[in-house]
């Protein structure tokens, strides 16, 4: 009887080992799932404050021109009314 009950033991032993080495595969691919997903992460980070630097320049350009233009229009109304 102590010999079935040590392979029944040895046997479940196995069985759990083989449990754990799937479960420690699954962990590194998870941890390299996840180490890729942080270096895309980075990237589209990256990315954003690119865009956000061009847009901000867009709009710096486009407020100057939308002032040069308002004061070409005073400046021209005024002109106009001299000559009137």
């Amino acid at each position: 009887m102590p010999v079935m009950l040590e392979r029944w033991n040895d046997d479940r032993m196995d069985a759990l080992d083989a449990k754990v080495d799937g479960i420690n595969e699954r962990t590194s691919e998870l941890r390299h799932e996840t180490n890729e997903l942080r270096h895309e992460t980075r990237e589209l980070r990256h990315e954003m404050v690119e865009l956000r630097k061009d847009m901000t320049s867009e709009f710096l350009r486009m407020h100057r021109l939308l002032i040069e233009v308002g004061f070409g229009i005073v400046l021209t109304l005024l002109t106009a009314s001299h000559f009137l």
